[in-house]
């Protein structure tokens, strides 16, 4: 089922040109990204359940180079949209995921009843908090569909099915991939969607409430983003 998902369904929409209503560019690119993050995880589970230990090997190398390439993306966004406090959120997070890394890169993933653990270990909880708080400021502030908010109710529901998997990456980016595939199909997420009207906010009060609460919003998530990043690091080096 999940190789259905993560592979032939895309291939039959990109095939018979479903893919014509994304409702910016940027859903297309993280579309195909996270469908690279998803064929990662395939190989690794092949490699698992058929003992070939250098698939596993590739898909960790793979992984690796996708959340390289993703954090830097989101850096470089942050920092060409002048936005300090979203540039340091995105460092910090990347930071705590590279301790992970360090742990436990060299251990191989597992994968057992369709749950996959990158490096054979869950997700610790700081990491967790962490992202959900980046992803918050990420889908509430930052984001260039509200007052839209159809992303931001699937969104949720995809880091909400997530945060109670251990296969917290999986769960999360592979959801979000399909997310993205109906946002291709249907523009889901656009402003000038037929379904933005069901999820919506006024957008003269969503401009006045923006105006006059992001930047304490902003620096309430980017201190606890920090407070969980000394928590984790003073762990670490206990």
């Amino acid at each position: 089922m999940e190789l259905f998902l993560v592979f032939i369904m895309p291939i039959f929409l990109i095939a018979f040109n479903f893919f014509k209503n994304f409702s910016h560019s940027r859903i297309k690119q993280l579309l195909y990204f996270e469908t690279f993050f998803n064929f990662s995880m395939v190989i690794g589970s092949f490699g698992i359940i058929y003992n070939e230990y250098y698939l596993v090997f590739l898909s960790k190398i793979f992984i690796t180079i996708f959340f390289v390439i993703q954090f830097s993306g989101f850096i470089y966004q942050s920092k060409s949209k002048k936005s300090l406090q979203s540039y340091l959120q995105t460092i910090l997070g990347f930071s705590v995921l590279l301790i992970w890394f360090y742990q436990h890169f060299p251990l191989n993933h597992t994968y057992s009843n369709g749950t996959f653990l990158l490096f054979g270990t869950p997700v610790f909880q700081t990491f967790k908090i962490i992202y959900s708080l980046w992803a918050l400021n990420l889908i509430f502030i930052d984001s260039i569909y509200l007052p839209n908010l159809t992303q931001a109710i699937l969104q949720l529901s995809s880091l909400s099915l997530a945060l109670y998997h251990e296969d917290f990456f999986h769960v999360r980016l592979t959801t979000a991939a399909h997310l993205f595939l109906l946002d291709g199909v249907f523009k889901l997420f656009a402003t000038d969607s037929r379904y933005a009207s069901l999820f919506s906010i006024n957008k003269e009060y969503w401009y006045k409430f923006s105006k006059k609460h992001t930047r304490t919003v902003k620096l309430t998530i980017t201190t606890l983003i920090t407070f969980c990043f000394i928590w984790e690091v003073t762990i670490q080096l206990n």
